[in-house]
């Protein structure tokens, strides 16, 4: 089915944006794992569903007739938790943004399936559902628990935690 060259845009973008999280997630799961620390499961989750939004959204491409461009992404770890949290936290507020104007954009294309889409993805990355952990609830709530204690005292708790 040929679909819109602006709905093409802009599942291509979406895919572009979900392969850097994907790419920040991997590295922060990683260097969590390395330090034993907990907060590696919560990571190692939105990474994977990261890909897994990104697999949706190149379906959906093709689905359209369109040419899905998968390029490597360029990413580095961070100093700390808290820089990791921070950045992840900028990222996700960035790609809501971008699912909100994608949204409208497919309604203004008429192209109400992935008007839907888009809603959810914003939804999935915002606060989830019974299926997908909400990336943004779950990075404000590591961020919330470092604000109630030192970061140390919040490291030392999350140290051996599985």
């Amino acid at each position: 089915m040929e679909g819109s060259e602006k709905v093409k845009v802009l599942l291509q973008a979406a895919i572009n944006a979900e392969a850097q999280l994907y790419g920040i997630y991997k590295l922060y799961y990683l260097d969590a794992k390395r330090f034993g620390l907990g907060i590696a499961e919560g990571w190692h989750k939105i990474h994977q569903q990261s890909e897994d939004f990104q697999d949706q959204l190149i379906c959906r491409l093709l689905f359209l007739e369109g040419d899905p461009e998968l390029a490597p992404v360029t990413t580095t770890t961070e100093e700390d938790v808290l820089s990791a949290l921070h950045k992840a936290q900028e990222a996700e507020t960035a790609i809501v943004a971008q699912y909100a104007a994608a949204t409208k954009a497919c309604w203004d294309e008429g192209d109400i399936s992935n008007f839907h889409f888009f809603q959810h993805l914003s939804k999935w990355h915002r606060e989830g559902d019974d299926k997908y952990v909400g990336h943004l609830k779950w990075i404000q709530r590591q961020l919330w628990a470092i604000s109630q204690v030192e970061l140390s005292d919040y490291i030392a708790a999350k140290i051996g935690e599985e």
